[in-house]
């Protein structure tokens, strides 16, 4: 019998099996361990609230499946040393799920400066960089933008004029990239 972990209104209730046969033991391990993963390679907002749903997870679940959280293997490996960001990725962020374009001023691998009107689409957590997918309205094409290249990020009261999920399904299919889980 599934147990359900109580969300905001509005938000669907999170059902965890009870049986702990190796596919429902798979479940809030695979929670654990995104959430372990956010923690360690995202940035600092994004590892505060992987870390509260951590602490309501432990809350909230019966002891058994508690137990199964505090003494899993699954292991998150620390960030490698990345350049720090000179934007805020909460805003980014923000910018994002409220499709809005920004403003930014970037310097490119070899130095060059330059001042850019972009569709902010995605925000990539890589190991080394972080990277911004956008449709870039200069180049009228989509590029991406490394955050620790981005010195000025100015989120625009202009609406993206098509959908960011379009957008975002038309860059995958050109970059040959599979749509996530």
């Amino acid at each position: 019998m599934p147990i359900g972990v109580e969300c905001d209104e509005g938000v669907p209730e999170i059902q965890i099996e009870r049986r702990l046969c190796d596919r429902q033991a798979a479940q809030p391990e695979a929670l654990l361990l995104g959430l372990r993963l956010t923690a360690e390679h995202a940035d600092a907002a994004l590892a505060r609230a992987a870390a509260e749903v951590v602490a309501k997870l432990r809350g909230v679940l019966p002891k058994d499946l508690r137990a199964l959280l505090d003494e899993t293997a699954l292991l998150a490996g620390p960030a490698l040393s990345r350049p720090e960001d000179s934007v805020d990725l909460a805003e980014l962020r923000r910018a994002i799920r409220e499709q809005r374009k920004a403003r930014i001023a970037y310097t490119n691998q070899t130095g060059a400066s330059a001042s850019r009107v972009i569709w902010p689409l995605a925000l990539g957590f890589f190991q080394r960089s972080r990277l911004v997918v956008a449709w870039c309205e200069p180049r009228a094409d989509f590029r991406s933008f490394r955050t620790d290249r981005i010195a000025l990020w100015e989120t625009l009261p202009v609406r993206l004029p098509r959908s960011r999920m379009a957008l975002l399904r038309e860059w995958r299919a050109r970059e040959r990239i599979a749509e996530p889980i």
